[in-house]
């Protein structure tokens, strides 16, 4: 949900990172990407940043794959790109709401719960949610 400060144009090779239990303790840590879901943007550090402002930019094979940049990262890179820092409190802990399809279970049973997204790509149910009698 964040990328640690001076991170993101030079991640590390094995592509993971560690932070000591320390740092979560602290008021207030800068990074260089964070999720959008509780922020908070200076107004005068907005009207610094030239637009437009999300932009989704595809790989070098111009496609959506690894390698593309995202339109909420490319906008943490602008950001910064204007002098602006960007700051997080890991004392606030917020939770991520996901879509979710509630379908009633198997005989009637259980309530099953199918991510929103998996249901766009498979176009199904899953397979222990109730179908009525075939006819």
């Amino acid at each position: 949900m964040l990328t640690m400060l001076n991170t993101l144009d030079n991640p590390p090779a094995d592509g993971h990172t560690s932070v000591p239990a320390s740092w979560f303790g602290n008021p207030v840590c800068e990074v260089d990407t964070a999720h959008f879901g509780c922020t908070l943007l200076s107004t005068k550090a907005l009207k610094r940043m030239p637009k437009p402002w999300f932009l989704g930019v595809p790989n070098e094979a111009g496609e959506w794959g690894d390698g593309r940049l995202d339109d909420d990262i490319f906008f943490w890179k602008k950001w910064r790109e204007v002098g602006n820092r960007l700051y997080i409190s890991p004392r606030v802990v917020l939770g991520h709401g996901e879509y979710m399809v509630t379908w009633p279970g198997a005989n009637l049973g259980p309530a099953v719960y199918q991510h929103a997204t998996q249901y766009c790509q498979t176009q199904k149910r899953p397979d222990n949610a109730w179908s009525p009698p075939s006819t």
